[in-house]
């Protein structure tokens, strides 16, 4: 226990980093930004069923509208006759899953592996949003997507947090492995093995970051706080201060 507040298991924190599309569509919040260079912040609106504005502290307001993916396809019947089209994708939210009993999803289903939300400058704001790569491991290499330890629960700007001590595991399969989440040794790997090349300037993977300190949010999900423990981190770390959630946006915002 702590200040009163059951600490997360480790199956709970996971399930809580892989269920974010199903237990919010809006929020208003604000992110500091912790990189090796000058400090940024920024504020964000975001209904994830239509559009996102992000508000710098230096540089113009931007927005980006949701478009509804599509996919064709194509068929032929048993006289030969072909047919062909496309069709919407569904949204994440509305895909059935299995929830456990305290709200969280057991497993993402596999037309929704990940969620491509709305994003902003790179997907590690996509991933701070939809942190399934912190919960469930790549399906090409074995073991655990994270290594969990210091688990406990604790108030944040009057929000129930869940805080772990965060390693890459072996089966760690960031969205994009140049903007992982957790920017250690392993996603340094894959990001080479794919072809990816060093940012000048950034550290010797011996001297990456191995460990991290990551708070989610649990009512969404989101990931409200990450800070590297030691080595060097190219991204660096952030702060997220949620506003609002759920609430009713308005629609002039995204103009």
């Amino acid at each position: 226990m702590t200040d009163g507040l059951v600490a997360p298991t480790e199956d709970r924190w996971r399930a809580l980093a892989r269920s974010s599309p199903w237990l919010w569509r809006t929020a208003r919040f604000t992110v500091a930004f912790e990189g090796t260079g000058d400090a940024e912040q920024v504020r964000a609106w975001l209904d994830r069923r239509h559009a996102l504005r992000v508000e710098p502290d230096r540089g113009d307001p931007v927005v980006q509208l949701l478009e509804r993916r599509t996919v064709g396809w194509f068929s032929y019947d048993g006289a030969g006759r072909t047919s062909r089209g496309t069709r919407a994708e569904p949204f994440p939210w509305e895909i059935p899953v299995e929830v456990e009993r305290d709200g969280m999803v057991s497993a993402r289903p596999p037309e929704c592996a990940v969620a491509e939300e709305l994003m902003w400058r790179d997907y590690r704001w996509v991933a701070m949003l939809d942190p399934v790569e912190l919960a469930d491991g790549s399906g090409q290499r074995p073991g655990s997507a994270t290594v969990l330890s210091d688990l406990h629960a604790g108030d944040r700007h009057g929000r129930l947090t869940w805080w772990a001590v965060v390693r890459e595991g072996p089966g760690y399969d960031p969205r994009c492995t140049c903007c992982a989440l957790l920017d250690g040794p392993l996603a340094d790997c894959l990001d080479t093995d794919e072809g990816g090349s060093r940012a000048r300037g950034a550290p010797p993977p011996d001297d990456l970051p191995t460990r991290w300190s990551v708070g989610l949010d649990r009512a969404t999900g989101i990931v409200v706080s990450l800070q590297p423990l030691d080595g060097t981190s190219l991204a660096g770390g952030f702060e997220v201060r949620l506003h609002g959630v759920d609430e009713d946006l308005d629609p002039g915002r995204f103009r």
